[in-house]
């Protein structure tokens, strides 16, 4: 269980995923491949302020690619190819870029998995991202466009399995914790009390699920 990878202490004294310092991960440094035992030293940019550090290897990954791909096959896109990056960053922050027709990149950091609390909220982060890059062109964050977005991916965390109520907890969490809106270029990622509103009426449809709690410990804290 020791040095899964490391989150940090943000700029405003937050301390991200206590439980992973716990861990034996120290601050400002990647964290290390479960398996082999070496540090990863690649360098990853996912296009903006906040999602910029060393990539995460191993375990952690897996775990995220093994939930996000699960998603992405009930958001009816499982098809195609989907890179699933974990950044050592303590900025709470998520985001997708399409590479081509075939193929999008979704990112998460450290400090993003440090204020979940369990795999549906995971899911639902994933969700998101890969719903918006999988929506036909013209994401200009509108309203309807943004609802539009938030419905597909709550539906598809509930047909998946999980809590569909968990969608507002991890919008509420993006609002409290995630990076400032004016540093958000694209406004379906923007957590306003509106959005969370609509999001919690829109998984009301969707009664039952699981939370995987103890799922995520496991694959990301290694607990």
């Amino acid at each position: 269980m020791h040095g899964r990878f490391c989150a940090r202490v943000g700029a405003a004294g937050l301390v991200v995923g206590a439980a992973l310092l716990a861990l034996g991960c120290t601050p400002n440094e990647a964290g290390p491949d479960p398996e082999s035992g070496r540090r990863s030293t690649v360098l990853v940019d996912g296009g903006r302020p906040g999602l910029e550090g060393r990539r995460v290897t191993g375990r952690v990954q897996r775990y995220v690619a093994g939930v996000g791909q699960e998603v992405a096959r009930h958001l009816g896109v499982g098809d195609r190819t989907w890179e699933f990056v974990v950044i050592d960053s303590a900025n709470v922050d998520h985001s997708a870029v399409r590479l081509n027709k075939s193929t999008a990149r979704v990112f998460v950091t450290t400090g993003l998995l440090g204020v979940l609390t369990n795999e549906a909220q995971l899911a639902s982060a994933l969700a998101l991202d890969i719903a918006s890059v999988s929506t036909p062109a013209g994401r200009d964050g509108g309203s309807a466009e943004r609802d539009g977005v938030d419905a597909r991916a709550i539906e598809a965390i509930a047909r998946a399995g999980y809590k569909a109520g968990e969608y507002r907890r991890f919008l509420s969490a993006m609002a409290e914790h995630g990076v400032p809106r004016s540093r958000v270029p694209v406004a379906v990622e923007r957590a306003t009390p509106e959005r969370i509103e609509r999001a919690q009426r829109a998984a009301e449809r969707f009664p039952g699920g699981t939370e995987g709690v103890q799922e995520y410990r496991a694959g990301v804290r290694g607990e």
